[in-house]
């Protein structure tokens, strides 16, 4: 049995069917050969990475609890560029429209360039302690005043709101023509990813943490003290 270092802090992931790239105690980036058995480069940093790691056209980007965003080769651990946001972040990297997006607690957007990490634009948000999450081209944010949001970062406008009657404080889910949010008003929302109009929602007992997971057309959830849930769309 072989360990491959300390996964806590940021999820693996899985190049080329037999690459692990990997965080060691949040500080330290690692690639590691599963066919060979051997470590083929790592990486340190001052700061702990505080979200699982992005891969796009073979370049990983990384956030840390400092505010800075890191840009590495896959292939050798070279560090491309390292940027300074000046503000705490609370999320892994987003990709739309081919841009590099950063959100941070406080609510801003930022937009750097994946060629130097230069900070293009910012600007602040609506309160969202969630991460926000995309399909590629529009992010999609579940605020804390009860709002979902899906909103361009092109044309920086808010495309339709969904409100509901609780506080939304985890990260929407989506699929390929829905968003699935859960609602501190105990409620399982999926909502038209088109137009934000409701196609379904359940009531449960309990206010429901710590968002979805939709695989093979099941929902997996918690429900606050009363455990893990799978629902399928014919329970309805």
């Amino acid at each position: 049995t072989q360990t491959v270092g300390d996964l806590h802090t940021s999820a693996g992931i899985l190049l080329d069917d037999h690459y692990l790239f990997y965080l060691e105690n949040g500080k330290t980036a690692k690639l590691y050969d599963l066919r060979s058995d051997e470590l083929k480069w790592e990486q340190k940093f001052k700061e702990r990475s505080i979200a699982e790691p992005v891969l796009y056209n073979e370049i990983i980007y990384l956030t840390f609890i400092n505010g800075d965003v890191a840009a590495i080769h896959y292939r050798n651990g070279g560090i491309k560029w390292q940027t300074k946001t000046g503000t705490t972040l609370r999320n892994h990297p987003l990709w739309i429209n081919n841009n590099l997006w950063v959100f941070s607690k406080n609510g801003d957007w930022l937009k750097l360039s994946a060629e130097n990490g230069e900070i293009l634009w910012r600007e602040s948000m609506h309160t969202v302690v969630a991460p926000p999450a995309s399909d590629g081209s529009i992010a999609y944010l579940a605020s804390t005043d009860k709002n979902l949001y899906a909103f361009d970062p092109q044309t920086k406008k808010v495309l339709w709101t969904f409100s509901t009657q609780g506080v939304l404080t985890d990260q929407p889910f989506v699929t390929q023509s829905h968003i699935i949010i859960c609602s501190w008003d105990k409620t399982l929302y999926i909502v038209d990813k088109n137009d934000g109009q409701l196609a379904f929602e359940k009531k449960f007992k309990k206010p429901l943490k710590r968002g979805v997971l939709f695989v093979n057309d099941r929902l997996y959830f918690n429900e606050s003290n009363r455990g893990t849930y799978i629902y399928e769309p014919a329970d309805k």
